[in-house]
Formats: structure tokens, C-alpha cells, sequence
């Protein structure tokens, strides 16, 4: 118990790191919030006709998808995406360039028959923003029009221009809920997704940069020159390092678990799936303990440490899509980023809240699969840091 206390002692010395990742999460945060319209979930919003800038890609050129197009672009403004990279489109969209990018399959005609739901496609920011109810809803207005028109006789040709005529007089937006059901702040949820992610950053920064660097200092040939004349064992204090790093790390996700419920415990994501983002939050957390661990298990300079760490932690967070959506993010670099442990907590994250964009619809499934990679980086995190913890004192004697 001594030898925890004095552990926890050497931790409380480095405060400064504590301060300056706290300013860093707390600036993070305030930005999110001043440009996401936080706090405003109560004031009642009437959707009004707007004018939006589509990205399409015409895969068909019939007159039924030709005269989706004319139709649009009546009150819209319309850029052809035809040709252009997937990468490209995606920063499009990423950077609002462009409101919504649709693509028009080249079935078009068949599946509008069917009902099929994949006739257009859609990529936008935000999915469940009112932008994209808006463009949606136009889209849906048209096919079911066209279908009328089909079935009462008129050709393609004609259904097609009496549905252009038809629905230039009005065209109305409606967002249904369930009763009693809340709709999230975009604000709120945006703010909420974020906090989430940088957590991720956030959380592996302290602890390399205050506790990583206390096991470094007592892995220093001083320290441990003390200790090997002292009654306390190298394994003793190795157990005393592990449970310390582990017991800080809990430390901030309960922390950050806190900060979430208050300032988002009425968003109704947080309510029905909070449970999901606490537990990988957790995991993260865990595995940011053991990459530590790895890391310390090094003979390096505490200098050399800041520099580690900002290469290691920025590194993977452009990586996995802590900072940049892996919506975004080209397939190959998504590909690549599933060999990095902050990917498993990202593509869970966004999963959840989807605002940001996300590359796959949650699922217990794929919790469960994050879960258990987080626990496999972990594992094999820890044994390498025995490993080199091992080889290095051996090397030291012989």
C-alpha cells in the first residue's frame, strides 16, 4: 500500500499535463458547441422552403431519371459528380460544398417500379439533418407522382413532364416521430459524438504523458538501483505500475462518463444506446492503458516522451477517424486503420450517433467484434510490454 501511495504521489506532480489536456478537451468542446447551436433542442424550428446544392451522378439518362434531374433543379442548384473520384465526392460532401450527393441507379426505371429503395442513393453530413429530409422527401414526392401517372396510362415521356408540372406548385416536408418520441438537438449530437471520439485522443495523451512517464522515471537505473537494496522487489513494483496505470485510466472514463450525462443525458441516443458508448469508451480506455504500458516498458528519455506521444496519438486519430470521419476517409485508408486500436472505438462511435457519418450501422454484432479486438490489442500490448521489459534486464546483466 506504501508503494501505491507513493505511485500515486509521483502522478500528482505531473498536474501540469493534466491542466494543458483538459484545456485542450474543454477548447475542443466550446467550438462544438458554439457553431452546433448546443443548448437551443427547445426552441421550436419550422422548416421552410430552401434552396440546396445536389451532387449527382446520372447512371441511367432515362426519361424518368432525366426528369428527376429537371425537377430538381428548379429551386435547386445541381453539379454533375459525373467522373469524379469517390474521394472527391466524399470531401464534397464532408465540407458541405455540396448539401447532398444522390445517385441515380442505372435500374432507375425498374426499381422505382418495384419500390425498391436503392433506385437513388443518398451521401450527406448529417443523415438525420433536415437538409436531408428536405432533398429526400422531393425525391420521394417525384417517384411516387411518376408511378400515378404510369399506372393511369401516360407514357414514360408523359408521366415525366406532368410530374415535373405537377409538383412545381408545391412541395411540402414532413418529419414524422413517434409519439412521446424526442428528436435530438443536431447540436447536442454532433457535440456528444465528438466528445466521445476525442476521449479516445484525449485519454492515451494523459496517460503516456503523466503516468507513462512516472513508470519511465521508475524504470531509470537510479530508481531501480534503490529499489533492488530495498525490501520491495522489481515485481512488486511492477504490479504496484500496472494497477496504478489501470486504476488512473478508469479515473477518466468515469470522468468523462459524467461529463457525457451532463451535458447530453436528455438526448435520446444517450438514453436508449449510452450503454454502448460507455462501454467502448471503457475499452478504449483499456487498451490506451496497455499501449502505455508497452510504451514505458522502453529504456527512453523522458524528454523523447511528448514526441512519442504526439506521433503515435495524432497519428492514429488522422488514422482511424477520430478527427477526419471515416466516411471521408478513402476505402483503402479505412482498410489499413483496422489494424489500429482506435478504429475499433470510431467506427462503434459513429455507428451510434451517425451524424458525423459512419461506414457501418450499428449492431450487437459489432460491438461485440470491437470489443473483443480492443481486448485482443490489449493483451497483445501487455505481453509485449514483458517481452521488451524481459529482454531488456537481461541484456542489463549479461
Amino acid at each position: 500500500m506504501h508503494l501505491y501511495k507513493n505511485f500515486i504521489k509521483m502522478v500528482g506532480k505531473h498536474k501540469t499535463t493534466l491542466i494543458i489536456y483538459s484545456i485542450i478537451f474543454v477548447v475542443m468542446m466550446i467550438a462544438f458547441i458554439m457553431n452546433g447551436g448546443y443548448g437551443n433542442s427547445d426552441e421550436s424550428r419550422s422548416i421552410t422552403d430552401a434552396s440546396f446544392v445536389i451532387g449527382y451522378e446520372d447512371d441511367c439518362g432515362s426519361v424518368a431519371s432525366k426528369g428527376l434531374l429537371e425537377y430538381l433543379n428548379a429551386n435547386n442548384e445541381l453539379i454533375d459528380l459525373k467522373g469524379m473520384s469517390e474521394d472527391k465526392v466524399k470531401t464534397m460532401v464532408f465540407f458541405t460544398t455540396v448539401n447532398a450527393s444522390i445517385t441515380i441507379d442505372e435500374n432507375f426505371d425498374t426499381k422505382i417500379s418495384e419500390g425498391d429503395d436503392t433506385a437513388v442513393t443518398y451521401s450527406c453530413v448529417a443523415e438525420s439533418g433536415p437538409s436531408m429530409y428536405i432533398i429526400e422527401s422531393m425525391i420521394n414526392s417525384y417517384i411516387r407522382t411518376y408511378n400515378t401517372f404510369l399506372s393511369m396510362g401516360y407514357t414514360p415521356e408523359q408521366a415525366a413532364t406532368r410530374t415535373t408540372g405537377n409538383l412545381s406548385l408545391s412541395s411540402d416536408s414532413y418529419v414524422y416521430t413517434l409519439e412521446g418520441q424526442q428528436v435530438d438537438s443536431s447540436g447536442k449530437l454532433f457535440t456528444l459524438a465528438y466528445m466521445s471520439k476525442f476521449f479516445i485522443y484525449i485519454s492515451f495523451g494523459v496517460l503516456t504523458q503523466c503516468i507513462g512517464m512516472v513508470i519511465i522515471k521508475s524504470n531509470s537505473r537510479k530508481v531501480s538501483s534503490r529499489i533492488k537494496v530495498s525490501p520491495v522487489s522489481p515485481v512488486a513494483q511492477s504490479i504496484v505500475n500496472t494497477i496504478g496505470l489501470f486504476v488512473c485510466g478508469i479515473v477518466l472514463w468515469i470522468a468523462a462518463v459524467v461529463l457525457i450525462l451532463a451535458t447530453g443525458s436528455d438526448l435520446q441516443v444517450v438514453k436508449d444506446q449510452g450503454y454502448v458508448i460507455f462501454i467502448i469508451m471503457f475499452m478504449a480506455c483499456i487498451c490506451n492503458c496497455a499501449l502505455t504500458s508497452f510504451i514505458a516498458s522502453f529504456n527512453i528519455d523522458v524528454e523523447s516522451l511528448p514526441l512519442i506521444t504526439n506521433i503515435v496519438a495524432l497519428g492514429m486519430s488522422f488514422l482511424c477517424g477520430v478527427f477526419v470521419p471515416q466516411s471521408v476517409m478513402s476505402t483503402g485508408m479505412v482498410n489499413a486503420s483496422r489494424f489500429l486500436p482506435f478504429y475499433w472505438s470510431v467506427v462503434v462511435l459513429d455507428s451510434v450517433t451517425k451524424i458525423t457519418g459512419s461506414i457501418a450501422d450499428y449492431s450487437d454484432g459489432l460491438l461485440v467484434k470491437s470489443v473483443l479486438m480492443l481486448t485482443l490489442f490489449s493483451a497483445v500490448f501487455v505481453a509485449g510490454g514483458i517481452v521488451v521489459k524481459k529482454t531488456q534486464t537481461y541484456s542489463k546483466i549479461k
